[in-house]
């Protein structure tokens, strides 16, 4: 065999290597984007401030992938804790004037996201709150292979009393070019 020869295996040897090589970062990372789910944090805390009955809220999301990922929309939702999350929206976009027959949680939550700013920070019926939280989807552009820490508190004057409550973080995520979305959420309880 000449050195040719030889210099001709390595090289197409060496090629299809690459290859090989390339297409496994490449699967990688799309697995990684597709497949990865951002990690979520919630705590909570009662306050009282000049005698007004508070909850401190700590939010966190990690990204453990080295993808960096958008959030569209994330918000705190507090709500009795016997209730489903998909009752609790379908009562909240109510009050609001949604018509829609759709019980889809997806869906209900997409209504939700459209109408930014028209849920926030008010009680409804004495039994539900929304926060937003345009910190993870305003100030943020994207979460890198990081953890975003936000705090916030909420006034529980108008909700009923005596009643254990869920507070859900909730966030919301557009994928393959907006076709549909992606939810995760954490749950975490407190008596009121």
């Amino acid at each position: 065999m000449t050195d040719d020869k030889i210099k001709t295996i390595f090289t197409i040897v060496g090629g299809v290597l690459g290859i090989i090589a390339f297409l496994w970062n490449l699967l990688g990372y799309m697995w990684s984007y597709v497949f990865s789910h951002l990690q979520l944090d919630l705590s909570n805390e009662p306050v009282t401030i000049n005698e007004v009955k508070k909850l401190k809220v700590i939010t966190t999301v990690e990204n453990k992938a080295s993808i960096a990922k958008k959030i569209d929309y994330a918000f705190l939702l507090i709500h009795p804790a016997g209730e489903k999350l998909q009752h609790a929206l379908i009562e909240i976009a109510k009050s609001k004037g949604y018509a829609g027959i759709e019980n889809n949680t997806a869906k209900l939550l997409e209504y939700i996201m459209q109408n930014k700013g028209l849920f926030s920070g008010e009680t409804v019926n004495n039994r539900f709150i929304i926060s937003e939280l345009p910190f993870f989807y305003e100030d943020q552009f994207q979460i890198g292979n990081e953890k975003v820490k936000y705090s916030t508190l909420i006034n529980l004057t108008e909700l009923q009393k005596s009643e254990e409550y869920h507070i859900r973080f909730i966030i919301i995520s557009k994928h393959l070019f907006n076709s549909y979305l992606r939810y995760r959420s954490t749950v975490d309880l407190f008596i009121h």
